[in-house]
C-alpha cells in the first residue's frame, strides 16, 4: 500500500500524526473526524494529547487497509482546522 499525504504504515494500519497550536484546535479536529467515522460507519483509533493527535485507521474485518480505509484518510486530510503538520 502507497502512503498518502503523510500517512504511514504501523501494523496493519495506516497512521498520521496532527500538531495543532493548542487544546482547543485539537477538540475542533477530533470533533470533525468523529463526524466523518460516523457519517462513514468507519471508526479509528484515536490518541489525542495537548497539542496534536494521533490517527490510525484500519479495517477490522479485513485485518489490513481497505478502499473504506482510504476513504476515511481522505476527508480527515480535507479537515480545515490550522494543522503545524
Amino acid at each position: 500500500m502507497t502512503n498518502n499525504n503523510n500517512w504511514i504504515v504501523e501494523n496493519n494500519e495506516q497512521v498520521k500524526t496532527f500538531h495543532f497550536s493548542d487544546y482547543k484546535e485539537v477538540m475542533a479536529f477530533v470533533n470533525e473526524v468523529m463526524q466523518i467515522a460516523d457519517k462513514q460507519n468507519h471508526h479509528p483509533s484515536l490518541l489525542v494529547e495537548y497539542a496534536l493527535v494521533k490517527v490510525a485507521i484500519t479495517d477490522h474485518d479485513l485485518g489490513r487497509v481497505s478502499g473504506k480505509c482510504i476513504k476515511f484518510m481522505e476527508a480527515v486530510d480535507l479537515i480545515q482546522i490550522k494543522t503545524k503538520s
